[in-house]
């Protein structure tokens, strides 16, 4: 059986995610994905719904950050749901978006240091029940966990896009999660990345698993799979994707102007069918599924789908027959 996970959102209703985590269990998904989706719903309540009625399925985080919430929380709030889900629980943890972390007050600073410090607190306090650590960001007072985790080690998947935190994926991560919109070109490039930071620390590169969201809008008439995607696709780009997927300046200089702007709505309107076929797998189940097949052949060990749309429950049936 292939792997793969399924990957919702916060603006799905609590009890449709519900409904669709367990069928994604049936249908043998490896894993399931929910973000920390500011300001919708927030990922420990629906991971908590899922641990209960699910049975085999993994839950994971994808993602939640240490900016609001503090890495000793993380840790104690994952070795809870680990608990509960009798050792299905993975971490995905990552920065988040400066512009959301700063909207609510909350500094954003220094974000290396920020994961790298955040992934050293949380695995020592899982693995040694206490913590002393005096750091650049992050600084920790004897504390102690007040009960015994059912795994000492829950595995921690790193998000990232730029190069600098792909490499400290690949250096302290037991995977990559890498963001909704990448492309087959620019999954190599991550890769080679992840490959680098992993050798400069003495790790065996095959042993960091590459997982990636990719945004999934299934439909038989194309042009409406494309541009049911078009919104949830303009959130997701940065330029570096664009410039490894052959996308010139010309091509995106609208897109990112009002990206810049601030102005989704706008940017959404310069999202052309090429970007949709390079950045999402859309269209028939066919068609979709080449894409998926694309995505493993540049590296993609566990592609993340991420349905799009009204057809969720057809999108979970038609990968599921495919990973069966």
């Amino acid at each position: 059986m292939k792997r793969y996970g399924i990957g919702l959102s916060g603006d799905f209703p609590l009890r449709d995610m519900v409904k669709y985590a367990k069928l994604s269990d049936e249908r043998g998904f490896e894993s399931i994905w929910m973000p920390e989706d500011y300001f919708l719903r927030e990922a420990i309540t629906p991971l908590t719904c899922f641990t209960l009625s699910t049975k085999r399925i993994k839950c994971a985080s994808g993602i939640v950050n240490p900016y609001t919430r503090n890495p000793v929380i993380v840790a104690i709030t994952m070795a809870a749901l680990d608990e509960l889900s009798n050792g299905r629980i993975i971490l995905g943890l990552g920065t988040g978006a400066r512009e959301t972390v700063e909207k609510m007050g909350i500094p954003f600073t220094k974000p290396l240091a920020t994961i790298r410090e955040s992934v050293h607190v949380i695995r020592q306090l899982l693995g040694e029940g206490r913590v002393t650590f005096d750091g650049v960001t992050f600084k920790m007072n004897d504390v102690r966990l007040g009960f015994k985790p059912v795994r000492p080690r829950i595995p921690i998947y790193i998000a990232a896009v730029g190069p600098k935190m792909l490499q400290l994926a690949g250096e302290i991560g037991d995977g990559v999660l890498l963001t909704a919109a990448c492309s087959p070109e620019y999954v190599k490039y991550a890769v080679e990345n992840v490959k680098t930071g992993a050798e400069r620390a003495d790790r065996d590169p095959d042993r960091i698993d590459i997982a990636s969201h990719i945004l999934y809008s299934i439909s038989e008439d194309l042009q409406v799979a494309r541009n049911a995607v078009k919104n949830d696709l303009v959130s997701c780009l940065y330029p570096i994707m664009l410039e490894l997927s052959g996308f010139s300046k010309a091509d995106t200089e609208p897109l990112l102007s009002a990206l810049k702007r601030g102005s989704f709505l706008e940017a959404s309107k310069h999202v052309s069918d090429d970007m949709v076929d390079a950045f999402t797998a859309s269209g028939n189940p066919e068609r979709c599924l080449k894409k998926l097949k694309a995505y493993e052949a540049a590296g993609v060990n566990l592609p993340v789908v991420n349905p799009i749309g009204q057809n969720i429950e057809l999108a979970i049936e038609t990968v599921g027959k495919y990973i069966a």
